[in-house]
C-alpha cells in the first residue's frame, strides 16, 4: 500500500463539482486560488518518492527508448482490476462498448454536467457506428 503524503491532506481534485464551483466563486470575489492541477509538481515541493526511485533504478536495464503505445502490461492489469472492483465493465472492443455511450445513466451524467446534450451523444453514437 502506498501511503499518501501528509502534505496532501487538504488537496482535493474536483474538475466539475462543488470544489470547482467554490473556486470560481472565490476567484469572482477577488481571492487568489492556487491551482495544483497543471504544471511541474516539483515547483510545489513534491519530489519523486523513494519507492519509485528504487523501482526505476532496479529496472533501468529493462528500459527501452519507446514503450508499447498500450502502456506497460503490469500497469494495464492493475488499472483494469481497479476498475473491475468499482463495477465498471471490461469491454474489449469498441462495438461492445458503443451502446454504453447512449445508456440513460451516462446521458444523464453528461447532460447534468453540461458536457454534451442527449442529441449530441446520440449523434456521436451514430457517427461511431458508421465506422463499425
Amino acid at each position: 500500500m502506498i501511503l499518501r503524503s501528509n502534505r496532501m491532506e487538504k488537496v482535493h481534485s474536483d474538475i466539475r463539482g462543488p470544489l470547482y464551483e467554490e473556486a470560481l466563486r472565490m476567484q469572482a470575489a477577488g481571492e487568489k486560488v492556487l491551482k495544483l492541477n497543471t504544471g511541474n509538481p516539483a515547483s510545489f515541493g513534491f519530489t519523486l518518492p523513494d519507492s519509485v526511485r528504487r523501482a526505476l533504478a532496479e529496472h533501468v536495464d529493462e528500459a527501452v527508448p519507446y514503450c508499447d503505445m498500450r502502456g506497460m502490461p503490469e500497469a494495464r492489469r492493475v488499472i483494469c482490476e481497479y476498475h473491475k472492483r468499482r463495477g465498471l465493465k471490461n469491454m474489449s472492443n469498441t462495438v461492445d462498448a458503443l451502446p454504453a455511450y447512449i445508456d440513460d445513466k451516462n446521458v444523464a451524467l453528461f447532460t447534468r454536467h453540461g458536457v454534451l446534450t442527449r442529441d449530441e451523444m446520440e449523434a456521436r453514437y451514430k457517427i461511431h457506428l458508421e465506422n463499425y
